[in-house]
């Protein structure tokens, strides 16, 4: 038999490029699956006791529970101008009953205080309820506080984009 000079290139070479190439993007996609997995379990702040921050946190950890009436019970909104009527727990409910439904990562930004008023400002990053964890929107959010009765109370906002 006469070699005809024609060689054959052994079939496992591109399998085993392929193959590498796809662990390769599984590691790296399992990588990224675990940062954003921790980044979204960070432990939650502690305020001290009776500060605005620590009254914004509860309010929103409520709202986050599903417990809107116990938020309504630390708040005291105004509807809009021109009318600058309490809301009542009903209106409450429209506005905040769907809360829960997502997760949400909130961030205190920053907070001041002066005399019986306060405001905090925080980040909140909301997040599909899926299999991965990466926020879908994240907005910024002040609210306003006034001091009743020795004990921070919500005042604004009357709307929370979320």
């Amino acid at each position: 038999m006469a070699a005809t000079g024609i060689q054959s290139r052994p079939h496992w070479r591109g399998v085993g490029a392929l193959t590498l190439l796809l662990a390769g993007a599984c590691v790296l996609l399992l990588a990224g699956l675990l940062v954003a997995l921790l980044a979204a379990r960070q432990p939650q702040a502690s305020f001290a006791p009776g500060s605005p921050e620590a009254a914004v946190t509860s309010y929103l950890g409520l709202l986050q529970n599903g417990q809107v009436d116990e938020a309504f019970g630390m708040a005291a909104l105004e509807t809009g101008p021109p009318f600058h009527e309490a809301v009542t727990r009903e209106q409450f409910h429209e506005r905040f009953d769907a809360w829960s439904q997502s997760p949400h990562r909130v961030t205190l930004l920053r907070s001041s205080v002066s005399g019986d008023n306060a405001s905090v400002t925080v980040e909140i990053s909301t997040f599909r309820p899926d299999l991965f964890p990466a926020a879908d929107r994240t907005v910024q959010q002040t609210f306003t506080l006034s001091r009743r009765d020795g004990a921070w109370t919500i005042t604004g906002p009357t709307y929370m984009s979320f």
